[in-house]
């Protein structure tokens, strides 16, 4: 095995926890259709992390460039992959049996907390480019 595949195995992994955070989420919500109120901003938010996720899998294929992969910078390359995880989380509400889920109330009871995220999102992949 050589090191770029080491490396991406774990990359891949929380990648691949991220995507199920969002597919599992989205299904959720079709499963309880009726009790969800959509807001279009939010599901637009699930589709831009969605593609974030598979952008992050998709350019980690350049990892194979480098020649020997230091442990301190495979940790900072991992914080990109763990901060998509965390913000996948962030985008769905927990659910409460027989509750009403409205994304509109969501979004504005968690944007901070998803917008700081983003912006770390954001901040780190600046940094890997």
């Amino acid at each position: 095995m050589t090191p770029f595949e080491y490396v991406t195995v774990l990359i891949s992994i929380i990648l691949g926890m991220g995507i199920t955070q969002i597919v599992t989420g989205v299904a959720d919500l079709v499963h309880q259709w009726h009790r969800v109120r959509i807001y279009w901003p939010h599901v637009l938010w699930i589709i831009l992390v969605f593609f974030l996720h598979i952008d992050e899998w998709w350019s980690t294929y350049e990892l194979r460039k480098f020649e020997s992969l230091r442990l301190p910078t495979f940790l900072f390359v991992l914080l990109y992959p763990i901060n998509l995880f965390i913000l996948a989380r962030i985008l769905f509400p927990l659910v409460q049996p027989g509750s009403e889920i409205d994304l509109k109330v969501f979004y504005y009871a968690s944007y901070r907390k998803f917008f700081l995220w983003a912006s770390t999102v954001r901040w780190n992949d600046s940094l890997t480019s």
